[in-house]
Order: C-alpha cells, then structure tokens, then sequence
C-alpha cells in the first residue's frame, strides 16, 4: 500500500474513533465488531455470520478441507476465522493456508486471478504440533506483470492462532492491520481463501466480498473466455474460429498424439491443420486436461516456513519487511507452432527438421488465453520480431488458431518448463505449369490420393484360422494416374496401433536378383496415429518414404485396410509393368514388422500371420479412376532411412 493511502487511512480512522463508533455506517458492508482476540478461544465469534464451504472437496484429506469461514472489522482490524474438517497444520510435511485479498475491490490491480486483483497475499504455515510457525503479510508490486507469482513482496507478520486449551484445534484466527491493507470502505473488497498440503492437494473457498456474496472461479473463468476468444468466420462449411470445434471434426484429419504420462494441461493429445478455399491456414490442438491451464500456485508451498527457513538469514523480526528482486515466477503456459513457409528446411529458424519463417505464440492461463501472436524471422540478429495478433479461440481442452500455410512443428511448453511437442509435418510443394507436382529434386511425385468409389477383386484368400484381424479374406484393387489402391479386407477389425503390421509385396519380375522390390505397408510411429509408408528392397527394407496418415485408411466401411501406394519409379524403385506382380501380408505383435522382425527378409516370414497368393492387376483402361483436381501440398514426402524414423 502506498504511504498516501497509509495516510489517508489513519486520519479516516482517527476521526472515526473521535466520532465514536462511525465505522459502523461507513462501512456499508461486512460485519463489524467490537473485537477480535488472537488468543485460540474462538467465544468471541459467535453470532458472527460466515460462509460455509462443501465438506469432503479437499481431495481426500480432512485436515485441509476448509467447511467454514467468517470474517469481521473493527476500528482497526480485519479479522478472519477459518475451519477445517480436522485439526489443521498437523502434518509432519507442512501445510500452507493462504488468502489472496483484492483490497481495493478492482481486477485489474495486482496479481490476477478471476473474478479478482489480489493486492495482498496472506501466507500461514504450520507442520506437525497444529500450531502457526509463521503468519506474513505480503504486498503486490505494480510495476511486475500480473501473472507474476514472484511479484508479492513481505510487508509484516501477522497475529494467527489454530490452538485452544484442549490443544490443536479446527479453527484459526487471524488479524491484519486495516491501514496495511489501505482498504477502503467506499469500495469494499473481495478475497478468497486456499489451504494445500506438501503432496498438492487442496482446498479453496469461492470469491467471497464483505457482503459475503460469493462467486464461482469457473463462472469468472467462462466469461474471461468468451472476452478472449477471437469470431472470425470461414468459407461456408469450412473451419471458423469461434471456440466450437464442430467443424474441425466435420472437415479436417485430426491427428493422434501419444498420451504422456506429465502435466496433462500441456499434454497433446490430437492436432491438426487445414488449408480452406480461401487459402486460409488455420491449426488445431486438443490437450488432455486444460488447455492453457497454467497455475495458480494453490499447490505450492509457503515461502517462509520459519525464523530458520533456508530462504532466509535472519531471525524475522515483527515489522520486517523482506522485498528484493525476485525473479520471474509466470503462471502462464505457452503453445509454439513453428511455420517454414518456403518449405525449404536450410533457410529460416532452424528447429526439428525445419526452416521456419514464422512463429506463432500464445499465451494463457486458468484455461483462457491472454495473447496469441505471430512474429517473422529475423535472420540479421536471429530472433523473432514484427511481432502481430492472430485469431484464436479455446474451449476447455482445445484450441485453433489462424496462421499461415507450411511445413510445421507445434509444442506445448507449461510454466514450469514441462513440454510436449508432435512430429514435424514436412510437406513439399512446387507446382509445374501443367499442374504437376515435384519434390525437392525436381522429379514428379503423387499428390493427396481421391479414394476409389469402387474396387475390383484381384485375390480372394482362404480361412486360415489365425485372429479375425489379422485373417485376410481379400484383396481389392483400384487406380489412378498417381496410386494403386488396395483394399486387404479382414475376418474383424483392424488395429494398427502397436498391434499389427499390413503391407502389400511389390515383384518387379524383370529384376531376379530377389522375389520382392518395394512394399507398400501400415506403421504406427507412436504420434499421428496409423501412417502408410513405401520401402524399396537394398539388401534390407529400410529404404523409407513417409506417405502419412493421408494414405491410409482403416476400418473404413470395411473390416480391414485401405493403402494408396505410390505407382511411379521413384516410388517404387522401378518402371511398373503390367505383368509385376503384388501379394499381401498381415502380422500381430508389432505396428512396424517391416522395420523389426521382416528388415532383413525380402519375403517376409518370422511371425507371420497371413499371406495371400499372388496376382496381376487388370488392364488400367478399364480401372483408371477419374483423375480428380490434384493438391497442391504433398504430405511428408522426404524420402529418409529408417533409421531417422520417429
């Protein structure tokens, strides 16, 4: 509090306690009383009013599950009484009770939280006997960010008490000097009060104002939301940005993250992007928990935790006053989306395979966000800047956000520096004048596939009496000027992920140095769900191209797989004929066969499963499908071993 408040204050005071017992009209809500005795004998609160709070939301532990509060002013006092559901600060690990007290009633001053600015910070600890080892009153700093839980600074010790003659008790009083708090009574007041114990649990009570009206953090969290979120609209039936994640699901191939066992606010679970008609970039992040959820410390414990706390050395004195620059301490998580935009990994920021030229960073906590930027690349002083704001909205455990079209790298990092990140989506787009697409060398390559509408049957395979999915029953074909479909369709569903291996044997049979030269098979790489992938036969199936999850397709309609294999040379490491031969495979135990069991067998055989006979495909006359208008954007593309394989 500032000295012109202190000031202000005292004098208000002192002409209060001449004109003997005004306060009780000036403070046109709360409850005054004559006095509040810090002594452990609780007689002097009755017939206070007080507010109570659930009993058993303290995640089962009963010594901090707070069931009662109540709260008072005299001509010099604020007094607060707390209970719990057992005796508190009993615990040989310690407890810490905090309040965090808007003091001038206004959000927008000191350490945020929703639904309030907290001025001041009460901290109070206690361990093992049920008694207060220290009691501090802490101050905001206005000049720090108010996300900055290192920005309350000690101001003094405070009078608290839990015991009664009978000895640790449930209830604890406390009082803090009205003029500390620079309160004033023409704008009331509003705080609210948490107690956690050294494992993270906790309990906290609703905002509370003198009026002991109470509000709902989820309520203040909802409305801070909806202010944040961002309305911009899309094509017609395309993807908007408006906190309803609808669309996405109606419109884009949300891929899967791998569930990790860390901070589940940063914990991706799905992502994706899409391109609309407009040419309008947008990305999507789905997380476990809270998206942007960040902390409010109420797990933490307490600063000082007495005379002989480590992070103090000195005895604390009533009076002291303990302020030094602390650093940073934010309660924000960040999401980074790194875009090459140039689709060339050797020029921009280089991070995870890419050259990016932009940046996009967004910043929230308590599940809502707080800023969400764009920045470019600056090569000269290798840093971000030309720093401009971007549409974005959330829901409770997902985002989108509007950006610009590129290869791609998305992470979460939380406030304590825990982070997830997915695999880098590498795309490659060059485009000839008659619409063709390359790679990076300048050869032609296969766009997006347009799955078939319908299919010819080129196998049809026995009962073999292994698991339904895995049993081949058939194999259906289909093509178009870039793919061959296949269809291998099962006795029961398939599941790809860490269970099963499909995968279609390609005999170029002019070449008779081995029987198979390429496969077109299913692997599920441990993020972005089922993947297809084309390997070429060098002495081992490690010659690797990504196709991704585009091309491919599970239990979709049928039981069983669905590939879009690469037809051209450079696919399938030779010109195709008409009299080249396929046959299917299928194994349990491992999502990548082809990396483990079959890398070195040409004709896979270890673990096998099912295995079809072997067949030519019919004329492409009579199969050509439609060739539809092709994607300008090629998904992951860059041909690597198998070992760079993520």
């Amino acid at each position: 509090a500032s000295n012109t408040a202190r000031v202000t204050t005292i004098a208000i005071l002192l002409a209060l306690l001449i004109g003997g017992g005004a306060v009780l009209f000036l403070w046109d809500s709360g409850e005054t009383k004559d006095t509040v005795s810090i002594d452990g004998v609780f007689d002097d609160w009755v017939g206070t009013e007080t507010n109570l709070d659930p009993i058993g939301d303290s995640m089962n532990n009963s010594n901090i599950d707070i069931i009662e509060t109540g709260i008072t002013i005299d001509n010099v006092y604020l007094s607060f009484l707390i209970k719990t559901l057992e005796p508190m600060f009993t615990e040989e690990t310690g407890s810490t009770l905090r309040i965090l007290i808007d003091s001038d009633n206004d959000p927008t001053t000191g350490y945020y939280f929703p639904g309030l600015g907290a001025d001041n910070l009460v901290e109070i600890y206690g361990e093992d006997t049920g008694t207060v080892s220290t009691s501090l009153l802490f101050v905001f700093d206005e000049t720090r960010d108010k996300d900055d839980w290192n920005g309350f600074y000690s101001l003094t010790n405070l009078q608290a008490n839990t015991t009664s003659s009978a000895g640790a008790s449930t209830g604890l009083e406390l009082q803090i000097p009205s003029f500390d708090l620079g309160l004033d009574a023409g704008k009331g007041m509003k705080y609210l009060i948490t107690l956690s114990d050294a494992q993270g649990k906790y309990d906290s009570t609703n905002i509370i104002d003198l009026s002991r009206n109470e509000y709902i953090f989820e309520e203040a969290v909802k409305a801070k939301r909806l202010e944040k979120n961002s309305a911009t609209t899309g094509v017609e039936g395309g993807i908007s940005i408006d906190g309803s994640f609808e669309d996405w699901k109606n419109n884009a191939n949300i891929k899967s993250d791998s569930d990790d066992s860390f901070n589940s606010n940063v914990d991706i679970l799905g992502y994706a992007n899409l391109t609309d008609n407009n040419g309008d970039t947008f990305y999507y992040i789905n997380v476990e928990e809270t998206i942007l959820g960040g902390t409010n410390f109420t797990d933490e414990s307490a600063r000082i935790k007495g005379a002989n706390s480590p992070a103090l050395d000195f005895a604390v004195q009533e009076g002291t006053e303990l302020r030094y620059p602390a650093p940073v301490l934010t309660n924000m998580d960040q999401i980074f989306i790194l875009i090459d935009t140039d689709f060339n990994a050797s020029t921009g920021y280089p991070d995870n395979d890419l050259g990016a030229e932009k940046l996009i960073e967004v910043r929230g906590h308590y599940g809502f966000i707080e800023s969400c930027e764009i920045s470019s690349y600056v090569e000269a002083i290798n840093d971000w800047g030309n720093r401009v704001n971007t549409a974005a909205a959330n829901d409770q455990d997902e985002i989108e956000i509007l950006g610009i079209t590129g290869n791609y790298y998305i992470y979460i990092k939380s406030w304590n520096n825990e982070r997830d990140q997915v695999e880098a989506e590498i795309y490659n787009k060059i485009v000839l004048q008659d619409g063709q697409i390359t790679d990076e060398n300048g050869e032609a390559r296969s766009g997006t596939p347009s799955w078939p509408s319908t299919w010819t049957t080129i196998i049809t395979d026995g009962d073999d009496g292994v698991s339904p999915g895995v049993e081949i029953l058939s194999v259906q074909f289909a093509a178009d000027s870039n793919h061959f479909y296949f269809r291998i369709v099962t006795e029961g569903a398939v599941t790809i992920t860490d269970t099963s291996t499909f995968g279609i044997l390609i005999n170029d049979v002019s070449n008779t140095g081995q029987t198979n030269e390429a496969a077109c098979h299913t692997r599920s790489p441990g993020s972005g769900g089922a993947k297809a992938y084309m390997n070429r036969w060098d002495g081992a199936w490690d010659d690797r191209d990504t196709l991704g999850t585009s091309h491919i397709r599970v239990n979709s309609g049928i039981n069983g797989v669905d590939l879009a294999c690469e037809r051209d040379s450079d696919g399938l490491g030779f010109a195709y004929h008409s009299s080249d031969t396929f046959y299917a495979v299928a194994a349990d135990g491992d999502d990548d066969h082809f990396g483990d069991a079959w890398e070195g067998q040409n004709v896979p055989s270890t673990n096998l499963d099912d295995s079809t006979s072997t067949a030519t495909v019919p004329e492409f006359a009579t199969l050509l499908m439609p060739i539809a208008s092709i994607a300008l954007v090629v998904g992951n593309r860059i041909r690597t071993k198998k070992n760079n394989q993520h």
